[in-house]
């Protein structure tokens, strides 16, 4: 029975694992390519639906869909903690050069060889970035990016995650589950400093 319990926390543990990277590679595939390794520890007011309501005019496209959301209305606590458990690892975010808070200075080969980039404009991107995470204490830089762990609902069908760059601009991302894949849904919140 024992061995039974534990082979069914480890498929759900499995199950979770998956969906967070299935949230991640959707929301992050042109987010570039350097990332802390450290994920946001983060806090959010968990009234989504109330928030979202508040800047319908913005998002006047989603306002149907969101006011007859009933499952979105009481889907999330009365606050959201994004908690920092461990460090993001190289198979979560597979195609992120991930750095840690002592590196100042990053080298083109070292990570092209772990990114294994041959698309020029990729290529191009990369550049940019490298030199822009190089020269950051001196142009305020955007880089690097940390995102929080997705956050799931109750019902499992909208995860939300949070993104700040080394800037302290970011968003807040709502997402939801179309089709079996997590899909944006809409931006909670942008900021800028």
């Amino acid at each position: 029975m024992n061995k039974l319990i534990a082979i069914l926390f480890l498929l759900n543990l499995n199950f979770a694992f998956a969906q967070e990277n299935i949230v991640l590679d959707s929301i992050l595939k042109k987010r570039g390519y350097i990332f802390s390794e450290l994920p946001l520890n983060y806090s959010i007011d968990g009234n989504i639906y109330e928030t979202l309501r508040g800047g319908i005019p913005f998002q006047e496209n989603n306002l149907t869909t969101i006011e007859n959301d009933s499952v979105l209305k009481n889907d999330f606590p009365k606050e959201i903690n994004f908690n920092n458990l461990h460090m993001w690892s190289n198979e979560e975010l597979r195609s992120k050069y991930l750095v840690s808070n002592t590196i100042s200075f990053l080298n083109f080969k070292k990570v092209n060889k772990t990114l294994n980039l041959a698309n020029p404009e990729e290529i191009k991107i990369l550049k940019q970035e490298i030199k822009t995470f190089n020269n950051r204490f001196s142009n305020w830089s955007k880089f690097p990016i940390q995102i929080t762990r997705p956050y799931f609902s109750y019902s499992k069908t909208y995860a939300v995650i949070v993104i700040v760059n080394g800037n302290n601009s970011g968003q807040s991302i709502l997402l939801k589950k179309i089709n079996g894949v997590f899909q944006l849904y809409t931006y909670i919140e942008n900021w800028a400093y």
